[in-house]
């Protein structure tokens, strides 16, 4: 259907409010689901197809914003001689992100709720080429802390467009049954961006200190380059929103009877009400000592490595973290498809769990008793399984909290895995270097027993898919009427009002 057809059929409805979406529409917690759905009887639902240039822009950011989160952490200690600073320094490059994200995560949040996904998506993009280029200017012996410095600022503009915008942006362009996958490839392109800053590490590594220099000054002078290209084309073909929504229940939000002006208040309400929320509260702790677990693990595998294997354990970090990487794309992939097509959320975010336990348990046992062939197969399984969690995980937190904003429960998620992280990785580098690193792993293990049990009691409410089915009969009713109407056969004014377009 063309944007004039758009215009035909969002006249026949101009005697009422026009229902496209809105970034700050809610429900007033007291509304009950099954009220939650009226609006869509107000609605013209359609899927477009530019919404896949909407996506593969969104993708790109995020692949560009998450190649250096791990590109100087596998080469750390090489790094730490050129630079002439500490291992735990080096290890900074990485556990910024935690610091960064602990201090603007809502703030972020905030922007996405108050401006939309496009400006969100824009300062996201404006903070990753402006970090590239400060590493750039860092690259030099006596750079480390102008490094650093972009490192933050890229780690800034991560939560601008990972930390909160994924399930924004599946729900505002994707109808129901790709919502998941949606999400996913935004997870999915995380592990891209991480397996390509690790590659591009390794290929910068050297003794000496001018082809240091040189390798590190052309790598990062690529990435700047690309991010600049990257910032002019969201700016000039990113979209807010399309002119219908996808789905039901993105018109529910938009219904003039639910939707509210955004403000400072009216979002931390929000956050308060999802706070309150006790089957959110053990999906949050789930979460956040899975995704702590997962970053320690990752962050300090160099270290690892290293100790058990002095002879060539560095030239190997690089590439076990890539074979984890791109493992976790497959990963991410099936995990799409399977949510997308059973929209079983919780019962997968269990499976995934529990396989991701058996994975890290794997990796402990063979760093320590066993070859690099066993840390490579035991850290692809590591990698397979806990990249995959993101996808049912994220989705259960939205449809526990719905019709509460997409962003803000991904939020409260992202906020709480910061200082987790960081505690995480605290406990994990005093306990490897005394008592020792078999009882560092253990302790890292028995963090992942407990987020699973957590993640065993979220009771199975799907209240975005309950709203969604809910307000199914209504479409289908309408559908008819809309065909009887076609054939000159009167039918009730009120089920007119509502035309659904496939």
């Amino acid at each position: 259907m063309s944007g004039d057809e758009d215009g035909v059929v969002l006249q026949r409805l101009s005697k009422q409010p026009q229902c496209v979406e809105s970034q700050q529409s809610r429900i007033p917690e007291a509304t009950s689901l099954k009220e939650a759905t009226t609006g869509a009887t107000t609605s013209v639902i359609r899927v477009y197809p530019r919404r896949w240039l909407m996506l593969g822009l969104y993708l790109a950011v995020i692949c560009l914003n998450s190649v250096p989160y791990m590109q100087y952490t596998v080469i750390g200690k090489s790094l730490a001689t050129y630079y002439s600073v500490t291992a735990d320094n080096m290890e900074w490059m990485t556990m910024i992100s935690s610091a960064t994200a602990a201090l603007f995560i809502f703030p972020a949040a905030w922007v996405l709720d108050k401006y939309g996904l496009r400006v969100s998506v824009l300062v996201g993009s404006a903070g990753t080429a402006a970090g590239l280029w400060l590493k750039t200017l860092g690259c030099g012996r006596d750079g480390f802390w102008l490094s650093l410095a972009g490192q933050g600022l890229v780690s800034v503009a991560t939560l601008f467009v990972v930390s909160t915008a994924p399930p924004r942006m599946a729900a505002v362009w994707f109808p129901p049954q790709q919502v998941a996958s949606a999400v996913g490839s935004a997870y999915l392109v995380i592990m891209l961006g991480i397996a390509v800053g690790c590659v591009l590490a390794q290929l910068s590594v050297t003794e000496v200190d001018d082809e240091m220099y040189y390798g590190l000054f052309t790598i990062n002078v690529a990435l700047a380059v690309v991010g600049t290209i990257l910032l002019v084309a969201v700016f000039f073909l990113l979209q807010e929103k399309p002119p219908l929504p996808p789905s039901s229940s993105q018109a529910n939000r938009s219904a003039p009877s639910t939707a509210a002006t955004s403000s400072a208040s009216t979002f931390l309400r929000s956050l308060a009400r999802i706070g309150r929320d006790p089957h959110f509260l053990l999906l949050l702790f789930a979460c956040a000592l899975f995704s702590a677990t997962l970053i320690g693990f990752s962050v300090l595998m160099n270290r690892a490595v290293e100790h058990y294997f002095p002879e060539n354990g560095k030239y190997h970090t690089g590439y076990i973290g890539m074979i984890m990487t791109l493992l976790g794309i497959v990963g991410i992939v099936i995990a799409g498809i399977l949510v997308d097509k059973t929209r079983l959320y919780k019962e997968w975010a269990v499976v995934i769990y529990v396989f991701a336990l058996l994975g890290a348990a794997a990796y402990s046992v063979a760093v320590s008793r066993g070859t690099l062939l066993m840390v490579y197969l035991a850290s692809g399984m590591l990698g397979f399984f806990m990249p995959c969690f993101y996808v049912p995980g994220l989705a259960l937190a939205v449809e526990l909290t719905y019709p509460e904003p997409e962003g803000n429960p991904t939020a409260i998620i992202n906020w709480l895995i910061q200082p987790t992280a960081m505690l995480i990785k605290t406990v994990y580098s005093l306990l490897f270097e005394s008592p020792g690193p078999d009882v560092a792993h253990t302790v890292q293990c028995s963090f992942l027993v407990v987020g699973l049990i957590c993640i065993c009691c979220v009771p199975k409410k799907y209240k975005r898919r309950e709203a969604e089915r809910l307000a199914k009969p209504d479409q289908d009713a309408v559908k008819e009427a809309n065909g009887k109407e076609a054939n000159g056969v009167p039918v009730d004014p009120e089920a007119a009002r509502l035309t659904v377009v496939d």
